[in-house]
């Protein structure tokens, strides 16, 4: 059984390593840590004493008072050396980082003149337009006597994709619709490569959002980009990680089709092993057990010998005291003389030859020949049955005409 005690010291080692993960990794589904009981290991309470405590090892109990050693894994060294394999392995030019970043870019291009929206239990909405904007909302319910209507009452835009101007139109239907105009001598954001943990992502700096109120200087956002191989295109997260700057991440599957951007090899699970300690008397009697066991093996390897030796006429005897073996031998041996005169021969004691010969004599060795010979006789014996038939009919036909 997990041990809660262990849990709690495994989420304090998650936690203490969550600066190193993804911004949207599910901990759960990809754990850094994971708790080995070793039930084939037990330490005697009168040997605890000997055990070599010290920072890697924690005394620990489960729910039921049950004690274990603990041995704590070495994250930091393991981890850098990990981490370093990592990145000699997927290290990259410059040069193929452009590529790759040209390349996701292409991929993302499908998601041009659509926008996607992210609603949270707090006061303000989101909304992301592909090489548009950034902005955020807030919508409130309005009821006019007939129907209830969804109304947006605030708006601020976060950040803009460079070259574009958005002039907002007068309220129409409840609706702030804006105008999007786009200047194409205007030079698209610088894109770079991230890598954090084992996701790799594109990363592009929008600014000229709305004036902050408490800097007096426009809104900026960071717009992350990654693969999500599951789902559809959506803003995975959101957040204000300093004053009107803000960070977004569109996760996506079109990415996933760059294998260099999907994830690289999942992070190394860190074991910690934890062996049961139990009394004396316990490992004692398990020996005894083990002991007994070890000596009774011969005996029971000597009386499976025996079982496979046994010859038929034991098994007839057997079979004979036993009237529903009898009567099940009895069915078989019935079944299997059904079979071969199915197939065309007879089981019996003495071998009986038969063979087949047609009319001119000659030796009938296949079975196709004989079935050929079987429906030609079945054949003249329907012609001569029908020739019997039409006998008396023909008798009464002659009759007629003489008269």
């Amino acid at each position: 059984m997990l041990m809660k005690s262990i849990l709690i010291a495994v989420t304090v080692l998650i936690q203490s390593t969550l600066a190193s993960y993804f911004v949207s990794d599910d901990v759960l589904n990809l754990p850094r840590y994971k708790v080995s009981l070793l039930t084939t290991e037990k330490i005697p309470q009168s040997q605890l004493h000997d055990a070599a405590f010290n920072d890697q090892t924690m005394l620990m109990r489960d729910s039921y008072g049950q004690p274990f050693l603990c041995n704590i894994p070495q994250v930091d060294r393991d981890e850098a050396e990990h981490q370093e394999q990592m990145e000699t392995e997927t290290k990259d030019t410059h040069e193929d980082e452009q590529k790759l970043i040209e390349r996701g870019l292409e991929l993302l291009q499908p998601l041009e003149n659509s926008c996607l929206q992210f609603y949270t239990h707090q006061y303000w909405a989101y909304e992301y337009c592909h090489k548009q904007y950034v902005r955020q909302f807030h919508v409130e319910s309005v009821y006019d006597g007939r129907v209830e209507r969804k109304k947006e009452t605030a708006s601020h835009y976060l950040g803009k994709y460079p070259g574009v101007t958005i002039d907002q139109n007068p309220i129409i239907e409840n609706a702030l619709l804006p105008t999007i105009r786009r200047d194409k001598t205007a030079k698209r954001p610088a894109t770079t490569l991230k890598q954090v943990g084992n996701q790799r992502y594109l990363l592009q700096q929008w600014g000229d959002g709305s004036t902050c109120d408490f800097t007096k200087k426009p809104r900026t956002v960071e717009v992350q980009y990654q693969c999500e191989y599951q789902g559809h295109d959506r803003i995975s997260y959101m957040e204000e990680i300093s004053t009107c700057h803000y960070l977004i991440v569109i996760s996506t599957p079109r990415l996933c089709e760059e294998m260099k951007l999907s994830r690289i090899p999942k992070p190394r699970i860190h074991t910690i092993s934890c062996t049961p300690i139990v009394s004396d008397k316990l490992i004692e009697a398990e020996r005894e057990q083990e002991e007994q066991k070890q000596e009774q093996q011969p005996l029971i390897e000597e009386q499976k010998e025996e079982e496979k030796s046994m010859d038929d006429e034991t098994k007839e005897r057997v079979i004979s005291k036993d009237p529903i073996l009898k009567l099940l031998n009895d069915l078989n041996e019935q079944i299997d003389l059904l079979k071969s005169q199915v197939n065309g021969y007879s089981s019996s004691d003495d071998d009986i030859n038969i063979m087949f010969i047609d009319e001119d004599g000659n030796y009938i060795s296949s079975n196709s020949e004989l079935k050929k010979l079987l429906k030609l006789e079945k054949t003249f014996k329907k012609k001569e049955e029908k020739e019997q038939k039409e006998q008396p009919r023909l008798k009464l036909i002659d009759i007629f005409q003489r008269q």
